[in-house]
Formats: structure tokens, C-alpha cells, sequence
């Protein structure tokens, strides 16, 4: 569907950059071709609005790199830009990641993979496209916001966070009360009759970022809803009349605040104190939450009290004063011990009525059972430090221990192994195993265990005796071990396949686990899998990367041994022929090789395999082509003087080239016909450009000499390679030649 496109394809190799833009255009684009970042830049200048997408090589050679040509383009132009690249190396992955591009194609990844990722950056950049326009539809409802503000019939307030004032709406300054002028302090320099401490509500709404509401506040004879919502610059305040509600609401209050309650007391239990008599009375679904019936109790103010967890006691004794004097409602979330000893979370809220004094007299409340929401609390944690644990552990036994750790904040984990599966040696081992009887196992064969068991089955087990006792006279497990009182098991899966269990188990008679306790540990059990197996993938990876280090020196070794397995060949077949002609291409084509051979050698060597000793290279070039001209260069005299440079391998390779042609040309033509012939070489480096100079003795440049225009086959792939290379190259001389070659670091 995107075939007629134009593609701006930048690659600074020009064989490469041929044959790419020929597949494209075979797949029906439209391409243009530039070798560099400033010449694709002005192609966008020039030709911007008939470019759909840009094709961009990262390394570039001389001049900006693709990259920085990326980013300058997208400052003016909105463009889906691919990059091309043949480097897999992470640091240059990385430098793409902060440019708004569309992929991140391997050079030789074939026709098919370009065009599939050419269609994605289509679709992406439309994606994109879309998104500014919901963007712009965002910004419409800002508007919206506003006007709903302004025109909101509710009396409306922004305050920054000193509680300034520094906006009011519409409905505000109808209302016919005191009109707040803009730096007026909300609640200090107006309106502070409320008979609370509203200054101090506002100030810890700021500070905490949490929402106060106040229903039915009484101010001057009015009852008022105020609700402060605070915000990154302050608060806003909202104050609605409920007078003629509230008093509506008084007249029923006292009949339908048992029946609102006993709504709300679903699942839940009811309670009663009486202030004058103080008689707690509690309903049968609170006792049976407690766990108590009411022949057994003792009175149920002293019961309450010993039930409510020590550690809580005293902030849930002051929560009630406060209440009270407050007039507020009462509420609060307290941990209670049942007489098994088992600790339950309960929300307790109450309502207080109080007489023409202020004095409460009664308090109607209930409790309900959170105990489930705060495990899903706990679990939320537990799950959240296991993901952080992945991302700081240095290696798996670290993980294991702070696993352990976790769990045992979750369920009594005193006993605790994690077994895992190799799929390919098929052995099961446990790296994890901390047991007050039994030794750590050594890795195994897959037998008949209850950890087998899980494995096999891929879903959690709860193995108490009766249960384990079942299986095993079923025929389905065989128990080893010291026998537990109890036994759970979950399954560690990654994309649905079981790598491992993780098990807990008790030794103390009567201590069993529960269903939730189960539940729980399966819960968790998906993030320890996700971090174990991180962890495990990043260990590989390492030694990956060892091994790919590894690969590259064979690799590069092979390729030399190669290239001089092709030179001796074509050294074999030269001594068998007869035309001179032949032998002398013979012997340039086996200097040619020589000059990449020398690069792996020189990467061979050496202990960065990103570098070649430039300087080395020149110098065993040179000395290899005189070898290979005898007898032509028996009386050839080598003089050099060069400087220790350091090259990158892709740029090497036609500067060796390069040389190679000087220097045979300096052997067939440049030197004199008697007497000894001369050959200098000098390499240094100026101010971040790189010189290498070859000249001999001979005779000079014929007359007419037109480097530009020679059609020799040598001089030819030399303007090829200082084009590639961006490089200048430069002829000299009467007596002798002088040539010249210098480009940009």
C-alpha cells in the first residue's frame, strides 16, 4: 500500500548504497540517494515536501554522523526516518533512542525485513499523526474545563498554597455574601466563623495533597457542604448551601440512622454504646467475626478492649476522643487477635448524637472484616519490592534470600525452598533450600516428589497430611523427606511454562496454612518467576557476550588465513602463466588482498579488535608490495617515517588499498632505470587530519599527467576509495612524484 513512495536513502558507501536503492525501486519506490548528513540535509531543504520517508546509515564517514543529521532534520520537518545501520552493538542502538524515529533495521537483513519495517514507520508516523490531533483535542477540553468552572452554579474558590485567593467564579460572586478580594486569605482575612479550625484544614490539605470534605459545617445560621480539593498550585474550595437538607434530614435522623446502618452492615457487624449507662452492646454477626458468642464473653467494653491489638490500642482510644469532642464521625481500622490466636483487620465507624450541650449520649456504629483487602494491600507491596529486588540484585542468590525475606512478611515461611527445571539437562536443582531437618538435595532426576508434583501438574498444591497421604497411596507421589505438618506449593511459570516451584512447609503440628495463604503465595509467585528468569536471561547474556568476543578474534583469524589461502592460490596459478600481461595482474590482485589480509592480522593481534595500528599496517604494506614486484624491485630502497596513529578497521581497508596502488605504480613507473630507486612514506596526523604521503625518485609526472581523467584500473578504484573515504588526494613533482593522501579523523 505505500509503493510509490519516496524514499531518501543516506548511506555513505556507494556500492552499497546502489544496490540498496536498486532493491527498493524493484519493490516499487521512488529513491534518492545522497552520500552524506549535510548533502541529505539539503535534499530535505530542496526536495522535502516529495520525501515520505528517509533511510538513514548512522556511521556516515566524514562530517555529521547519522544521528546528529537525524536530529537537526526532525527540528524542522516532521518525517518518519529508519535507521540503516550494519552495527548490532548495543552503545549504537543506544544512540538512537532519543530521536523520534521509526525503527532500527540490520543492513543485511534482507529485502523482505526493509520493506516490512518501511511499511511500519508508514503506520507509525499515521499513529503518530493521529495522537497530535487527540492533542489538540485535549487542549479544546482544557477550554471546556474552564467554562465549567466559570459557570458552575456551585460556589467555587482557588487558593494558591498559602491560601491566598486568586480566583472565584461566577456563582461565587453572585452569591451575595462578602465578595473575597484576590489575596485574601482564605479562612484568615475571610469569612472565619466556622467554629473549627478551618485555616489549619486548608494548610494540611496543601501539605498532605488529600482531599477534606465537611458536610453540613454550621456557619451564621446556614448548614454548609465545603469540600477542599488540593492541587500542585493550591486548593480549590467549594461551598454549597444544605440548610434547608440538612434540616429536612434532622427530622428523620433519629429513625432512619438504624436502618442506614444496618444497610451499610452488610457482611458486617453492628454496634451500640449507650454513654449514660456505658453499655456496649454488639450484634451476632460482630461476635461472630470476633469469634465469640455472648454466654462466653465477659462485658463487651472490657472484651473490646482485650481484643484490639495491643500496638493499636492507644491511636484507636484517641481517634474515639477526638470524634467526640469533634462532633465528627468516628472512624478507623484496628487489628483484633481471635482467641485462636489468628489477627483480622476490622473498619470500625460510629456516629455520635449528641444533647443541647454538646455531650454525646449514644454512639451507633459497625465493623466490617478488611482483612482480605489489606492481604491484597500486603501482596501489592510484596510484588512491587520483588520487581525492585530484580533491578538491584547482582545475581540469583541474592534474589532467592530477598524472596524468602518477602514471603515470610506475607506467611510463616520459616521453611522455604525454590526448586528449578532445566528443560535441556532435565535435572531438577535447588539453588534455595533453607529447612530446620533437611540437608539441600544435590540436582536430580525428575522423580515422584511433591515438588515433582507441582512441576508436572503446573498448579498450586496444598499438600496437608490427609492430602499428602492421598497421593502418595494413590500412586502419585512418594514422600521423602522429614514428614511436614504442612505443605504448600506453587508453580513458577514464565509465558505458561513451569520453570520451578517455590514451596513452603511447617513442622509444627497444628500450625496449617489456610486457602488465602495459598492464594497469596500463588500471587507472588508470578513476579518471583519474572525476576528469577531476568535474572537468569541477564547472567546468559553476559557470558554471551564472552563468547561473541571470542567468536570475532576466530572470526577475524579465520578471514586472515583465508585471505592468504586465496593470495598463495593465485600465486600457484601466476608461476603457469605465459603472458606477462596475466602475471602482472596476477600480482596486483595478490597485493590487493594483501593489504585486507594485513587489517585482520593486525586485529588479530590485537587486543582491541575495533583499532588497527595504522602506522604498523603502512608499513607492512608497503614492504609486502616491493616483496611482490621482484625482480622489478630488487634494487628498491624503503624509507619512512612515521607517526603511532590508531584507525578504525572500515576505514583502514581503503586507506591500505589506496596504498597498495601508489606504491606499485611508484615501482612500474616512478623509479629511475638504473641505479637505486627510492620509496618514502610518511604518516602524521595535524590538527585531527590524517596525511600519508608517498613519493619515490623517478623521473617525475609525464606531461599532461591528469590524475582526474587517468582510466587505468589502479587509479580508478583509488578515486572510488577517496571518495568513500571523503578524503583529498594530491600529485606533485618533477623529480620524482610526490602523492598525498589526507582526510578527517
Amino acid at each position: 500500500m505505500f509503493k510509490g513512495k519516496t524514499l531518501l536513502l543516506v548511506e555513505d558507501e556507494a556500492l552499497v548504497a546502489r544496490d540498496e536503492a536498486k532493491q527498493l525501486q524493484d519493490e516499487g519506490y521512488q529513491v534518492i540517494v545522497v552520500h552524506g548528513g549535510e548533502e541529505a540535509i539539503e535534499a530535505v531543504r530542496i526536495r522535502g515536501k516529495e520525501i515520505d520517508l528517509i533511510l538513514m546509515d548512522i556511521n556516515l564517514g566524514r562530517g555529521m554522523d547519522g544521528t546528529e543529521t537525524a536530529r537537526r532534520i526532525l527540528k524542522d520537518r516532521d518525517i518518519p526516518i529508519v535507521f540503516l545501520s550494519s552495527h548490532t552493538e548495543k552503545h549504537f542502538v543506544d544512540k538512537t533512542e532519543d530521536i523520534a524515529s521509526y525503527g532500527y533495521v540490520i543492513k543485511d537483513a534482507g529485502i523482505t525485513v526493509l520493506q516490512a519495517s518501511v511499511g511500519m514507520a508508514f503506520r507509525l508516523h499515521e499513529a503518530h499523526r493521529k495522537r497530535r490531533s487527540a492533542e489538540e483535542k485535549l487542549r479544546a477540553s482544557e477550554l471546556f474545563n474552564f467554562a465549567l468552572f466559570q459557570f458552575n452554579p456551585i460556589q467555587t474558590v482557588i487558593v494558591d498554597r498559602e491560601g491566598r485567593i486568586v480566583k472565584t467564579n461566577l456563582a461565587k460572586k453572585q452569591s451575595g455574601d462578602r465578595l473575597p478580594q484576590i489575596g485574601d486569605r482564605m479562612y484568615t482575612d475571610y469569612a472565619a466563623r466556622h467554629g473549627i479550625d478551618m485555616r489549619g484544614a486548608l494548610t494540611a490539605a496543601i501539605a498532605s495533597g488529600k482531599p477534606v470534605h465537611f458536610f453540613a459545617l454550621p456557619y451564621e445560621g446556614k448548614y454548609l457542604d465545603i469540600s477542599i480539593a488540593p492541587f500542585s498550585e493550591g486548593a480549590i474550595i467549594t461551598s454549597l448551601d444544605v440548610t434547608e437538607r440538612v434540616q429536612a434530614a434532622e427530622k428523620a435522623r433519629l429513625s432512619e440512622q438504624r436502618l442506614a446502618l444496618a444497610q451499610k452492615a452488610a457482611k458486617a457487624g453492628v454496634w451500640n454504646w449507650d454513654a449514660a449507662s456505658g453499655r456496649l452492646i454488639l450484634s451476632p454477626e460482630l461476635y461472630a467475626i470476633i469469634e465469640k458468642t455472648p454466654k462466653e464473653s465477659e462485658d463487651p467494653v472490657d472484651l473490646w478492649k482485650t481484643l484490639i491489638h495491643p500496638e493499636d490500642r492507644k491511636s484507636s482510644r484517641l481517634r474515639l476522643e477526638r470524634a467526640l469532642a469533634g462532633r465528627i464521625p468516628f472512624e478507623d481500622e484496628v487489628r483484633i487477635l481471635r482467641p485462636g490466636g489468628q489477627t483480622r483487620w476490622l473498619l470500625v465507624m460510629g456516629s455520635a448524637a449528641h444533647d443541647d450541650s454538646g455531650d454525646a449520649v449514644r454512639m451507633d456504629g459497625i465493623c466490617l472484616d478488611i482483612t482480605e483487602q489489606k492481604s491484597r494491600e500486603d501482596i501489592r507491596t510484596a510484588v512491587y519490592e520483588i520487581a525492585q529486588v530484580a533491578l538491584r540484585a547482582e545475581n540469583l542468590g541474592e534474589i532467592f534470600k530477598a524472596l524468602h525475606l518477602i514471603v515470610s512478611r506475607l506467611i510463616p515461611a520459616e521453611n522455604f525452598y525454590i526448586a528449578l527445571y532445566d528443560s535441556e539437562k532435565k535435572l531438577l536443582s535447588f539453588p534455595y533450600f533453607i529447612d530446620e531437618y533437611d540437608e539441600p538435595p544435590l540436582p536430580q532426576p525428575i522423580g515422584r516428589g511433591l515438588t515433582e508434583y507441582v512441576l508436572f501438574h503446573g498448579e498450586p498444591l496444598h499438600a496437608t497430611p490427609q492430602k499428602a497421604e492421598e497421593l502418595e497411596k494413590s500412586g502419585e507421589v512418594v514422600l521423602i523427606g522429614a514428614p511436614s505438618a504442612d505443605w504448600l506449593g506453587v508453580p513458577l511459570k514464565i509465558r505458561g511454562q513451569t520453570i520451578g516451584v517455590m514451596v513452603v512447609q511447617t513442622y509444627v503440628a497444628g500450625a496449617l496454612y489456610k486457602n488465602e495463604d495459598m492464594d497469596m503465595l500463588n500471587f507472588v509467585s508470578g513476579q518471583a518467576a519474572l525476576s528469577i528468569e531476568r535474572k537468569r536471561s541477564e547472567q546468559e547474556l553476559q557470558q554471551l557476550v564472552k563468547q561473541k568476543e571470542l567468536l570475532m578474534r576466530e572470526l577475524q583469524h579465520r578471514t586472515k588465513n583465508s585471505l592468504a589461502l586465496i593470495s598463495s592460490l593465485l600465486g600457484l596459478e601466476k608461476e603457469n602463466l605465459a603472458d606477462a600481461r596475466a602475471r602482472e595482474i596476477f600480482t596486483k590482485t595478490r597485493a590487493r588482498i594483501g593489504s585486507i589480509a594485513t587489517v585482520y592480522e593486525r586485529l588479530s593481534d590485537s587486543a582491541n579488535y575495533d583499532r588497527v595500528n595504522l602506522h604498523v599496517y603502512v608499513q607492512e604494506i608497503a614492504e609486502a608490495v616491493i616483496r611482490s614486484f621482484a625482480p622489478e624491485a630488487n634494487n628498491v630502497r624503503l624509507k619512512t617515517k612515521l607517526e603511532e596513529i590508531k584507525l578504525d578497521p572500515k576505514r583502514s581497508v581503503p586507506v591500505g588499498l589506496i596504498l597498495t596502488e601508489l606504491v606499485m605504480n611508484a615501482l612500474k613507473y616512478g623509479l629511475p632505470g638504473k641505479g637505486i630507486g627510492e620509496i618514502r612514506l610518511e604518516l602524521k596526523e595535524t590538527d585531527g587530519r590524517i596525511f600519508l604521503e608517498v613519493a619515490d625518485n623517478g623521473g617525475g609526472l609525464p606531461p599532461g599527467f591528469d590524475y582526474a581523467t587517468v582510466s587505468g584500473t589502479g587509479l580508478t578504484i583509488v578515486r572510488m576509495l577517496v571518495e568513500q573515504l571523503d578524503a583529498e588526494l594530491t600529485f606533485t613533482g618533477r623529480r620524482g612524484t610526490r602523492v598525498q593522501l589526507s582526510f578527517n579523523r
